[in-house]
């Protein structure tokens, strides 16, 4: 039985969504017995914290922020190039550019947008345990 970590947004289809499944009969059955919720715009994570998910989360730095929103424009981020410190700055000061939801099992987690890859990470982690 696995325990699951969701940095959750309700207000996002992709968050709400991946937290109904991990909830969910299908989360169940693949093996998901405790989920915490973490809603990360009440309470911001750190840069430090941010620092952390991107070592524990096999994909590219870019891949973390929201580049399609309003702040991303408003804050003039297009075209620039960020190094693992200056995008935990501003994702830290800026929450809402976060890609969502971050879903974690133990040390390794994803950033769970599709929820085929959700799945099969989730079935990954139980053959890890």
């Amino acid at each position: 039985m696995t325990q699951v970590t969701i940095y959750h947004n309700p207000n996002c289809g992709h968050s709400r969504t991946a937290l109904a499944w991990l909830q969910g009969n299908e989360g169940k059955e693949a093996g998901v017995h405790d989920v915490t919720v973490i809603e990360y715009l009440k309470k911001p994570l750190s840069a430090e914290q941010l620092g952390d998910f991107f070592e524990r989360i096999d994909t590219p730095l870019m891949d973390f922020m929201r580049v399609g929103g309003d702040v991303y424009k408003e804050l003039g981020l297009q075209g620039q190039h960020f190094d693992n410190k200056s995008m935990a700055d501003i994702l830290s000061a800026h929450p809402q550019l976060m890609q969502r939801p971050l879903v974690f099992v133990g040390k390794r987690g994803l950033i769970a947008r599709d929820i085929g890859k959700l799945q099969a990470f989730i079935e990954d982690a139980q053959d890890d345990e």
